[in-house]
């Protein structure tokens, strides 16, 4: 099983990047090509698909991740003397108890963009909504959800 090799070590960012193009080729996502760790620059590319296929890759080895982004609001403690500071989670879907976590994401040339996962109940399951390209990412994500 692939496993993360980035949590102990230490990368410039050319060879993070190159990292990262590595991590997709292995995981089957074809049509993804990063040039920047951020996802801010618009040459980094890939597909629904390849989206589907990341996401549940990290649910299913590293939920963890996701559970950090179900919380509304969170406060960040500075060790070193005690100052604090309050984060406001944007992703409307914080704190609702059927969200399970998700990722959002916007530059101007791709518009708003979402990944969120869901329990759904009467499926007895959980199903990853991808909204990508759209003013209202929130909204749309409402309607998939609400078609199900």
């Amino acid at each position: 099983m692939l496993q993360l090799r980035l949590q102990n070590e230490h990368y410039g960012e050319e060879a993070f990047v190159a990292e990262m193009n590595k991590t997709a080729v292995e995981l089957g996502m074809t049509g993804t090509t990063f040039v920047d760790p951020t996802g801010l620059s618009v040459q980094n590319l890939s597909t629904v698909e390849d989206v589907r296929r990341l996401t549940k890759f990290i649910w299913d080895n590293y939920t963890y991740i996701f559970n950090i982004s179900q919380r509304p609001r969170d406060t960040i403690i500075d060790r070193s003397d005690g100052s604090t500071w309050s984060l406001e989670n944007i992703n409307s879907f914080a704190g609702r108890s059927d969200f399970l976590g998700g990722k959002t994401g916007s530059i101007p040339e791709a518009e708003g963009n979402l990944v969120s996962i869901f329990s759904v109940p009467e499926r007895n399951d959980e199903i990853i909504i991808i909204v990508l390209g759209t003013e209202n990412r929130f909204l749309e994500t409402e309607k998939i959800l609400s078609d199900l």
